[in-house]
Parts: structure tokens; sequence; C-alpha cells
């Protein structure tokens, strides 16, 4: 992997206040999650052969790039 992970970084305690946050920013529907921890998100990246930069889809109705 040639780029690094940039995206913004929130630190919780434990995975209970993980889902919670998730809940109360609305980044779930209420089924269960996983918090993306940074050696989740590298380990998929390199799986599926992306690079932490590349659009993966567009929301056009929005006008914004969902990565």
């Amino acid at each position: 992997m040639k780029s690094k992970l940039t995206s913004e970084q929130i630190p919780v305690d434990d995975y209970t206040e993980a889902v919670e946050l998730f809940h109360s920013k609305g980044w779930t529907d209420g089924l269960p999650i996983i918090p993306p921890t940074e050696e989740r998100v590298s380990e998929f990246l390199q799986y599926v052969g992306l690079e932490p930069d590349e659009v993966v889809g567009e929301i056009r109705e929005r006008a914004a790039v969902k990565d």
C-alpha cells in the first residue's frame, strides 16, 4: 500500500463506546457494526487492492463523493 490513511480518527475507550458513537452520529442503520480500526481498514484495502484515497462511489444527487 502506497498511501497512508488520512481520515479523521476518533479515539474511543472500548467497543461499546464506539457503537454508541456510531448511533449518535447516524453512521449506522441499527444493524451490527464492527468499528473500523486502522489495522482493519488497512487489511481490507490491501485485500481488495485499493489505495486509501481511491474513490469507490459517488452520490450524484448530493453532489458528494463517498469514500
